[in-house]
């Protein structure tokens, strides 16, 4: 929400946006709200003065990658939905290596018909596009293709698939009998079809990564123009990862911060509950009401909502947060406290959470003047509250 309070500014000094005019006598007071509708779209004011805006205070929240999602997808938000979980294997005269960045390659001459079972893949309705295929393959040589939907089988351009459902499908290599291959390089890929070149190869990513802002950018101007030049630009001093700046006195307070897996796993209070093989971090390591989950290296999606709860399959994790008690990760790969640190340290990304109490912060202060007439202000970092001057006058000059 941006919010407008008109009020008397009878400084006169020197600020952007050209001449400030000299105070009028007797002059009166209004006030007024202006609300950002729910497009986001930019605020406008008008006033019948230019001079210094009074106060201006901006809110900040995290910057999440949703890789195009609708939602805070912290796992399994790259474009490549699809995560190779096989190992390098010798079956009917052909070799199937697995390599690092997520690829495989095949040689051998097949003396039978043989899959290559990559992994699995829960299909949730939508339409997908398998591709990864090398060229030139054929349904009597060698494709990729998700065993029993014949309809998802890639010879090298891609195969297409409206409305796909289904849990724990396998998507292979298939080489028909008495085909030789060499060093055959396949890419699997499954992507929504609705992406932006839904053929071009990326590798799974497994992460939406949250990030903090370092800097602050405000823009002023008579019409709203998203290529103008900014009007401010302030620089924190630090990384925030939510909390307010108030621009024109400086001050700011900080209200969300950053607590990675690997400092997570250092903290002695993580608990395991037999019943459920559930790990959970209490709130007296002082995490109150945790906020955001930025990354976790897992395939389920993570909503954000009070309680975080779903089911896993094979060795994927239910994981869940509580805002009002604790974090808990069930992991069915774990029997011991040990175990699982040692695996929480060598995760990637962490959490937000919020402070139990905020925290106050300095910036270099600027200024900033209205125009006299129509205003429209925004910012980059999310919701803004002004206070600016407005005449409204009682007797002449």
């Amino acid at each position: 929400m941006i919010r407008f309070a008109e009020n008397l500014n009878k400084m006169i000094a020197a600020g952007l946006g050209g001449a400030l005019e000299a105070p009028r006598t007797e002059a009166a007071v209004g006030h007024r709200i202006i609300h950002k509708d729910a497009s986001g779209a930019v605020a406008t004011f008008n006033t019948n003065i230019a001079a210094l805006i009074r106060s201006l205070r901006v809110d900040m929240q995290p910057i999440q990658d949703l890789h195009g999602q609708d939602a805070p997808y912290p796992a399994g938000g790259g474009k490549n939905k699809f995560q190779i979980t096989a190992t390098t294997s010798i079956k009917n005269g052909l070799t199937c290596t697995i390599n690092a960045d997520g690829t495989a390659m095949v040689s051998g001459t097949a003396t039978a018909t043989t899959d290559f079972t990559l992994g699995k893949f829960n299909f949730d309705g939508s339409a997908y596009m398998l591709s990864g295929c090398p060229v030139n393959g054929s349904s009597s040589t060698y494709m990729l293709w998700v065993i029993g939907y014949i309809g998802l089988a890639d010879t090298g351009a891609g195969k297409e698939q409206s409305s796909v459902s289904g849990t724990g499908k396998n998507v292979a290599i298939r080489v028909m009998e008495g085909t030789t291959v060499n060093n055959l390089l396949f890419k699997p890929m499954l992507c929504l079809s609705t992406e932006s070149n839904p053929t071009v190869w990326s590798p799974y990513e497994n992460i939406c990564p949250i990030s903090g802002r370092n800097s602050v950018t405000v823009w002023r101007g008579a019409v709203y123009d998203p290529s103008a030049d900014p009007a401010l630009t302030i620089q924190l001093g630090q990384t925030v990862y939510g909390g307010s700046a108030e621009i024109i006195s400086g001050q700011g307070r900080i209200t969300k911060a950053l607590r990675t897996f690997s400092e997570l796993s250092t903290y002695n209070s993580w608990h395991r509950l037999a019943s459920n093989g559930a790990f959970y971090l209490s709130r007296e390591i002082a995490l109150p009401g945790i906020f955001y989950p930025i990354t976790f290296p897992y395939e389920d999606k993570i909503p954000i909502s009070s309680v975080y709860k779903y089911s896993a399959s094979g060795t994927q994790p239910d994981f869940s947060m509580r805002v009002s008690d604790a974090l808990y990760i069930i992991d069915s790969r774990f029997q011991t406290v040990g175990e699982f640190q040692a695996a929480l340290a060598q995760m990637e990304g962490g959490i937000v959470y919020k402070l139990a109490e905020p925290q106050a912060f300095t910036l270099t202060p600027a200024s900033l003047s209205t125009l006299k007439g129509q205003n429209n202000v925004w910012s980059n970092v999310g919701d803004v509250t002004l206070e600016y001057p407005y005449y409204e006058e009682t007797e002449g000059y």
